[in-house]
């Protein structure tokens, strides 16, 4: 449980590091990152006040989604 919760927690705050250094990045599509910023902030007070696998499944799957849109974004900025 501790090692889940540390994951989740560190994951939460590189998260917000990363779509804060990429948001001032003028090539970014800006979208990607207010998707991450909306996904990050809601999965915390979801695992303070709910808690449990499905929200870590949540956070997990919202992750995997925001790598592949960093993915699109960073393949379209190699074709121009």
């Amino acid at each position: 449980m501790i090692a889940s919760s540390t994951f989740f927690l560190l994951n939460f705050i590189v998260l917000i590091l990363i779509n804060i250094a990429l948001l001032l990045h003028n090539r970014f599509i800006k979208a990607i990152g207010i998707y991450g910023i909306i996904m990050t902030l809601l999965s915390l007070p979801l695992e303070i006040y709910l808690g449990g696998p499905l929200i870590e499944w949540y956070t997990v799957f919202g992750s995997l989604v925001y790598v592949g849109l960093l993915s699109y974004n960073i393949a379209s900025l190699n074709s121009k």
